[in-house]
């Protein structure tokens, strides 16, 4: 759906106006778990080469997305520095009731209206990590780097990983666990 911008006027010239109708529609037809989701897909495909790496170097990957491995900033300004109407805010925290923020130092000194779009914001960030934990336990569970060890007596190499077939694996399965994971891609 795109939105009708308005002109705001020579005053505000910079300033983008959208048809209240408009954006109630677009508010009421997200589903912010389909986009947690999404941006946990997002995320594994912006870190596809540190996953890959891991899972030949330790037959699986780090599930935590905040650690040293990923990047925590990624994280924060992906995920958690994202600004929302009030009723975008509503709706998010409906969506995601079960990942809901309640830290409630995060939104300290701040209004009413304030503290919820903040809430908003941290609980989509705690969905997104959550659902990417989900995808990297899936893609671990799908890679089993013992399948790429020689095994043939006959074989100087035996005993040895493959490696070239190894990093063909890791890396299929990780495009293809993250597509799959992602809900905005259509099925082939």
């Amino acid at each position: 759906m795109s939105l009708t911008q308005l002109n705001a006027g020579d005053l505000h010239a910079d300033t983008k106006v959208y048809r209240a109708d408009e954006v109630e529609r677009e508010v009421e037809t997200t589903d912010y778990f389909d986009k947690a989701s999404e941006a946990a897909a997002d995320a594994a495909k912006n870190f596809e080469e540190q996953i890959r790496e891991q899972l030949l170097e330790n037959g699986e990957a780090e599930t935590d997305l905040t650690n040293r491995v990923y990047s925590e900033s990624y994280h924060h300004e992906t995920h958690n520095d994202l600004h929302y109407t009030l009723a975008e805010a509503v709706k998010l925290l409906g969506d995601l009731d079960h990942y809901e923020a309640s830290d409630s130092g995060l939104w300290e000194g701040q209004g009413a209206q304030e503290s919820i779009k903040t809430m908003a914001a941290y609980t989509f960030g705690y969905a997104v990590h959550d659902r990417f934990k989900d995808l990297i336990e899936e893609i671990n569970s799908a890679f089993d780097l013992d399948e790429f060890y020689i095994d043939d007596e006959d074989d100087e190499n035996d005993g040895e990983l493959d490696t070239a077939q190894a990093e063909t694996a890791a890396e299929a399965v990780v495009k293809e666990q993250s597509d799959r994971f992602d809900p905005f891609i259509e099925a082939a």
